[in-house]
């Protein structure tokens, strides 16, 4: 959980810089997972520009559902 929650504290603050710098990133996690949870989920998928997309796999032509979230920051900041 340390290291998870350690990495997640790093992605944060490249998906901030990404916005400071009107870069595009994505970010790509079960829909089930905790991370959405957190308040840098939260506050992530709350940004303004930020698309919120919710899929499955098997609608992509794998033989399995995994239900999947991902936010992207777009370049519209």
């Amino acid at each position: 959980v340390a290291n998870g929650n350690a990495l997640l504290e790093v992605a944060y603050r490249i998906f901030r810089e990404c916005r400071r710098y009107k870069v595009p990133f994505s970010w790509e996690n079960p829909n089930s997972s905790y991370q959405w949870k957190t308040d840098i989920g939260r506050k992530t998928a709350e940004w303004e520009g930020v698309v919120d997309v919710v899929t499955d796999y098997c609608g992509w032509g794998a033989p399995w559902k995994e239900r999947t979230r991902i936010p992207s920051g777009v370049s519209t900041w």
